[in-house]
């Protein structure tokens, strides 16, 4: 019989009705759930913190690349905060592994949390996985529903996944949409007059990224060019 911790408890109460097996795996509890239908669940319960890695069913689902996956969205974290500043008070529930493109989701009835979805492409290739979460953790710092994201904020993301995959895999991963391509070509630009370090300063004021006005970027950069502030706060197409 299992012995019930505080965070065990937290962690089955969400997921009552569904049989569990504890196991020691790496310093941390893992719990492999079966659930009807089509998710397979594992969650990673270390150092008072949890999240749940799901693959829907035409996936194998696998302990220790959910590990993999945990600790690369650990590592993530930690990379995106340390690039960019704090993150906003919201929880990353699942990373999930799906055939549609990688993006963030907002689940229905649930406040400050988010599912951060990657596809087939990272679920075979550890480049991948790390580019997708890399690029997604950057809307997980400040998400905010219903906003589209600006051309700043999908640029920053692109930056943190490209510093992220050069230090963990060897080599930048990029997204090859010209749209993408664009962001990285003003933030380089905003780079050439500011160290990215003043995207901190600037979140003092605006943690919300996609809400950072071209005035917000002027009051702390403020010989940067007017017309390059004012693209970079444009909606992402």
């Amino acid at each position: 019989m299992v012995k019930r911790s505080d965070l065990l408890y937290k962690f089955l109460h969400s997921f009552f009705g569904y049989f569990t097996i504890l196991s020691k795996i790496q310093n941390a509890r893992v719990i492999t759930l079966a659930k009807a239908r089509r998710l397979f669940l594992l969650a990673l319960v270390k150092d008072k913190s949890m999240a749940t890695v799901t693959f829907e069913d035409y996936f194998v689902a696998d302990q220790d690349f959910a590990l993999q996956t945990l600790d690369a969205f650990e590592k993530a974290k930690d990379s995106v905060i340390n690039m960019y500043g704090s993150s906003t008070n919201f929880k990353v529930e699942q990373i999930r592994f799906c055939e549609n493109a990688m993006s963030t989701w907002f689940p229905a009835g649930t406040q400050n949390t988010i599912v951060i979805r990657l596809n087939q492409a990272a679920y075979l290739n550890k480049g991948q996985m790390y580019y997708q979460l890399g690029h997604e953790i950057v809307h997980w710092l400040s998400p905010v529903l219903g906003l589209p994201a600006t051309i700043l904020e999908e640029g920053l993301a692109e930056r943190h996944a490209k510093h992220f995959t050069i230090q963990y895999i060897g080599n930048p991963w990029f997204t090859v949409g010209t749209n993408y391509a664009a962001a990285r070509e003003l933030i380089d630009k905003f780079e050439g007059s500011y160290n990215i370090e003043k995207i901190k300063e600037i979140r003092k004021s605006q943690s919300i990224i996609s809400k950072i006005t071209a005035d917000d970027i002027l009051q702390v950069c403020p010989d940067l060019d007017k017309q390059l502030a004012e693209k970079l706060t444009e909606k992402f197409i």
